[in-house]
């Protein structure tokens, strides 16, 4: 006889497990009255002993029977009148008190860690049929609320079928693709142009976060289908732009920060076309999230918060956020949206971080599973991409090496990190976060997360290159998984780094954080230094350069720049030369990073203006490190270094007499890093 199933497994299209397991008899009355005597007569031996002298203390130990545990009662009966009973009572209470504040602190964060496991809800409940009979996304509480029938999922597709089905389509569409090239231009762009900078978005910034459905995307630039419209194509130009050295990409050829300026003009007119607001597609939330995150590497705050903003609107409108079977959606347009749902909310994390603001989609809100059904982008290989037509391949990586992309694993642990950013935001940096009182308890749940989160990671995507035998080597490690564990090490420093410096705590909490931020910054270091060897930091993401910043600010404490406030926790640091080096090396990196991400440069000025104003000495001048005056100059103006096209004028806007210091850069540096930025050059 078939067995029930229940509406998360239908959703979800998976076959609904049943474990029998044998119950659990419940404690009996008896047996809780005579543990709870127990306790509290061994309580009373406790406070007698306790206040009782030495002689008595002796003559109490030896009367202790521990083979018959009743007779423990006879030592619990002093010679104590009730006044002081109860007054040596109080203190006892006062600890039950706090135990069971403790216990319900507890019980708290176990709630809040089972709900990231928790099935997704039933979901049907939150849709809605209009006259015309369209799906919308009004719950119950809405006046336009018409219920709509649950969806029943087909009964003979199981989970490895459609999975099977998605891999078949997805690998005959990849061979297909070469009928693009048949196209004679792409929205006016020539067609040799646009399958450069589609294969330039394909090899990098698209395994980042996956916002795009790759096998539809290309299918329907060929056969002209919704999907691939105008609008997300030059998105997709717009984003790739910057990773071209292609004088046709920018609008000034001498000038890099111009790339993409005529894409980014063509979706702002496609927008306005359809004044006041375009309606609410899938192609247009995954062009405004790419549009959003370019514009934030740039520097265009305002827009990227906006068009980031729309998406995020857009994503709620479709009823994105709501994994389910509507009637109409194939299972490769399950797909698409479950990749774009979580690609927004990893957008949305990351501009939260960038520009310490509250976040939009919560963790609660996230009812889409992360499981990826089309793993064919899991086996891909990764090789920098090379352009022919250019001399400068190099700065996008001279080595013809291939590896493992591992891209929907990647993007799956991800999602589950910035679950855990959102709630460290949340409980530090936020207006009401957690009370005093909680504070010191939520830092180690939250650790504890972290910790679980990194050492659950499978062996191919944890990446630590400071072992002297890292297994997989740095040749061996896709560039996604590499920023994928920098961002759990700036994870680290931005849960630990308030707490270093809260006085309220014991020195023993504070200095424990102080050395998981240190540990975290020279991994970091460790990692960005395999990156830049093998690949170049010229087509780095925009986090590795939050990464790099993270890592400056402790290196910068470490190295003898911090103030007052540091000394305690700091105190026995005998590393102050290394961490100087590390400093150097940091700054110099951030500088590459800059020119495909200007966003930087206001941080690394800040940084470099605080070198200017507290010379660091180096007893020695070790053969490949810089020398003091150029620890705050740009490396285009050293010898030797890297033109960037970046200025970075000795001031960056203090006072002329006012000294920059430590705590004027930590000062909200890991939450909103880029406060006070503007851009140097917009693209309009």
């Amino acid at each position: 006889m078939a067995r029930p199933t229940c509406s998360s497994c239908e959703s979800h299209c998976r076959e609904c497990v049943y474990t029998d397991e044998p119950s659990k008899p419940r404690p009996s009355r008896a047996l809780i009255d005579s543990l709870r005597d127990e306790k509290e007569t061994l309580e009373r031996v406790l406070l007698r002993l306790k206040t009782s002298s030495v002689e008595e203390r002796e003559s109490l130990f030896q009367s202790i029977d521990l083979d018959e545990p009743a007779k423990l009662s006879h030592v619990a009966q002093g010679q104590q009148d009730e006044a002081t009973y109860l007054n040596r009572s109080l203190p006892r209470a006062k600890r039950r008190r706090e135990i069971e504040r403790s216990t319900s602190a507890e019980q708290d964060e176990e709630e809040e860690e089972e709900s990231f496991n928790e099935p997704a809800l039933e979901a049907s409940q939150f849709l809605s049929i209009d006259e015309a009979g369209e799906v919308n996304t009004f719950g119950p509480t809405s006046t336009l609320y018409n219920a709509v029938a649950r969806p029943q999922p087909p009964k003979d597709r199981s989970l490895e079928a459609v999975r099977n089905q998605l891999f078949a389509s997805a690998a005959l569409q990849r061979q297909l693709e070469h009928s693009i090239g048949n196209l004679p231009d792409i929205d006016g762009v020539p067609i040799d142009l646009a399958t450069h900078l589609l294969e330039l978005y394909w090899n990098r910034p698209h395994h980042a976060f996956l916002p795009i459905y790759r096998p539809k995307f290309t299918r329907d630039l060929v056969t002209g289908g919704p999907y691939a419209s105008k609008f997300l194509s030059n998105a997709i130009f717009a984003a790739a732009s910057k990773y071209s050295d292609r004088d046709e990409v920018r609008d000034d050829p001498s000038d890099p920060r111009t790339a993409g300026g005529r894409f980014f003009r063509r979706c702002e007119g496609l927008l306005t076309a359809e004044s006041p607001f375009p309606q609410s597609t899938t192609p247009h939330v995954a062009g405004l999230l790419l549009l959003g995150s370019a514009l934030l590497a740039r520097g265009e705050i305002s827009k990227s918060w906006l068009f980031t903003g729309l998406a995020i609107r857009m994503v709620y409108d479709l009823g994105i956020h709501l994994d389910c079977n509507v009637d109409g959606l194939t299972v490769e347009d399950i797909e698409l949206r479950r990749r774009l749902f979580w690609s927004a909310f990893i957008y949305d994390k990351i501009q939260s971080l960038y520009l310490g603001r509250p976040f939009m989609i919560h963790p609660e809100d996230a009812n889409v599973s992360c499981e990826l059904l089309d793993f064919m982008e899991e086996r891909e290989l990764f090789t920098p991409y090379l352009d022919p037509h250019t001399q400068n391949g190099s700065r996008l990586g001279t080595k013809k090496l291939s590896t493992p992309l591992h891209s929907v694993s990647t993007f799956v642990n991800l999602c589950q990190l910035c679950k855990l950013t959102a709630s460290i935001i949340q409980s530090c940096y936020l207006p009401g976060a957690t009370a005093a009182s909680k504070r010191q308890s939520r830092l180690h749940h939250l650790d504890r997360s972290l910790r679980s989160w990194y050492t659950q990671l499978p062996a191919f995507l944890a990446f630590q290159p400071w072992l002297e035998q890292s297994n997989p080597s740095p040749q061996a490690v896709a560039p996604t998984i590499m920023v994928l564990n920098t961002t759990y090490h700036s994870m680290c420093v931005l849960l630990h780094r308030p707490f270093a410096t809260d006085h309220h705590l014991d020195t023993s909490t504070r200095t424990w954080s102080w050395d998981r931020c240190t540990t975290a910054a020279k991994n970091i270091t460790s990692i960005l230094r395999a990156y830049r060897c093998t690949y170049t930091l010229r087509g780095a993401p925009y986090l590795a350069s939050y990464a790099c910043y993270v890592a400056c600010t402790i290196h910068s404490i470490n190295a003898g720049l911090g103030s007052d406030n540091f000394n305690d926790i700091i105190l026995g640091y005998t590393d102050e030369l290394n961490s100087r080096t590390l400093l150097v090396e940091l700054l110099g990196m951030l500088d590459e990073l800059a020119v495909s991400s200007p966003c930087i440069t206001w941080p690394t000025k800040k940084m470099r203006q605080l070198l200017h104003d507290h010379p660091l000495h180096f007893p020695t001048n070790p053969e490949g490190d810089l020398p003091h005056s150029q620890l705050f100059t740009p490396a285009e103006h050293q010898p030797g270094g890297t033109q960037s096209s970046l200025d970075f004028p000795s001031s960056i806007g203090y006072a002329q007499n006012e000294v920059v210091t430590i705590d004027d850069i930590l000062e909200g540096s890991l939450f909103g890093f880029m406060d006070g930025f503007e851009p140097q050059m917009p693209y309009l």
